[in-house]
């Protein structure tokens, strides 16, 4: 990124600056430490329940469910039945763990309304994301 920056005049540093600063967050991510042990679907995918070994979702998924590389998709705005089915199919078996082959081990250690609290909690990650913030490009355009 660095010799592509430093190829830019000040302006139009500011200008990507300001480009970037307005642009919102692709998903809501929640403060664990903000989440109510009352709120399963939440508490289960920020913190876990370590008791039963279940880790976060989020330890593997990243904050908000983002993603993390290849291994580890996306799940922030995901259709919530499609979670649980995937939840459910980890659970069966019928599904292949992945390539650290966790994904059985936690979903059988899920209740079903776990699996349905978590799937919601992911699913309304997606809806509540803010406008596209419209930023005019610099004057003379992007280069």
């Amino acid at each position: 990124m660095q010799p592509l920056a430093q190829k830019l005049s000040p302006q139009e540093r500011a200008a990507v600056a300001a480009y970037y600063s307005a642009v919102p967050p692709p998903f809501r991510a929640q403060d664990p430490s903000s989440v109510a042990p009352d709120d399963r679907g939440a508490w289960l995918a920020t913190r876990g329940r370590w008791r039963d070994r279940v880790p976060g979702c989020a330890q593997c998924h990243g904050p908000g469910g983002s993603g993390v590389g290849a291994s580890f998709p996306p799940l922030a705005g995901l259709p919530a039945a499609y979670i649980l089915a995937q939840l459910q199919a980890f659970k069966a078996g019928t599904r292949p763990a992945g390539p650290l082959g966790l994904m059985q081990v936690v979903a059988r250690r899920l209740s079903e309304a776990d699996m349905e609290a978590v799937s919601s909690y992911y699913a309304a990650l997606g809806t509540a994301a803010p406008a596209q913030a419209a930023v005019s490009p610099p004057p003379g355009g992007w280069r």
